[in-house]
């Protein structure tokens, strides 16, 4: 696998969330200026869709994920749902909480 490839596949889609950094607001919880917080969320609701449907989805990314040895593909869907399909976020992900 080349990182030509997995570059590919883990390009944003439209739909991919965009961050800003926070502006360092004096609000509760905001204790460092260099924060990321989301801006842009997907229109899709997991929740309503069917189990194959998110598998269908992401079906390339967890190929990978299990050719790079995570073999647990529910995982490996949560991961990936949880990045909004960003493969180099997944491996972070998969590899904090195992």
């Amino acid at each position: 696998m080349s990182i030509s490839s997995l570059q590919s596949i883990s390009t944003p889609q439209p739909n991919t969330p965009t961050f800003a950094q926070n502006s360092g607001s004096a609000e509760p919880g905001n204790s460092s200026s260099s924060s990321l917080k989301p801006t842009n969320f997907s229109n899709t609701d997991t929740r309503t869709e069917s189990k194959e449907s998110r598998f269908s989805r992401y079906q390339s990314q967890i190929q990978l994920l299990s050719e790079m040895g995570f073999p647990n593909k529910e995982r490996n869907l949560e991961a990936l749902e949880v990045t909004n399909g960003d493969l180099y976020l997944a491996v972070e992900y998969l590899a904090r909480k195992p």
